[in-house]
């Protein structure tokens, strides 16, 4: 589901098949697509597909036997290569919807993160806004009204709490006042 997200599919789904020797490429007892939303994440995705998928698989287990799983097509197969942490690292050089989708995708693991002075901060809660600022490259971080505005290579990031290396979570006006930011105060 994260790669669905990050790649902004519009659907994902699941699938219960017969294991064998490959990776995931036993064949199918039964297979579902569920249309995603602009803004579902990760998390809200597992939980709306295991309740899908329960009731799904007690009626397969219970026609094992009786029925026969149908063969994998050998092409139109893609692999989801692992999710490491640094592809969680947010490049504000990238358009906003990019960085939109790796926080819908990846903000609960591995968790999204950016660099400030050298130190790694874990974002949460981001979204677009449009609010009056000076900020003028990607990267560049402002407080307006309260809020911990970030330029992006097309527009303004919210940035609603974060996790400072060695600190607990805080509010992004907090962490904007402990950091004492300055004009071209930026994430790395």
């Amino acid at each position: 589901m994260q790669w669905a997200i990050l790649n902004g599919e519009t659907s994902t789904g699941y699938s219960i098949f017969k294991l064998d020797k490959g990776m995931d490429t036993g064949p199918v007892y039964l297979s579902k697509e569920l249309n995603m939303s602009p803004t579902d994440t990760t998390p809200y995705l597992l939980d709306k597909l295991g309740k899908l998928a329960a009731p799904d698989i007690l009626e397969v287990v219970s026609t094992i036997g009786k029925t026969r799983p149908s063969p994998q097509p050998l092409n139109g197969v893609t692999l989801a290569p692992k999710i490491s942490k640094d592809m969680a690292r947010i490049d504000w050089s990238s358009p906003t919807e990019t960085i939109l989708r790796q926080d819908r995708a990846l903000s609960d693991n591995p968790g999204i993160w950016s660099v400030f002075e050298g130190e790694r901060i874990s974002l949460f809660g981001l979204s677009e806004v449009l609010a009056p600022n000076s900020l003028i490259s990607p990267g560049d971080i402002e407080v307006v009204g309260g809020d911990l505005l970030v330029r992006t290579a097309d527009s303004i990031v919210q940035i609603n709490e974060v996790i400072p290396a060695g600190k607990k979570r805080m509010s992004g006006e907090d962490f904007a006042s402990g950091a004492r930011l300055i004009q071209g105060s930026k994430f790395e």
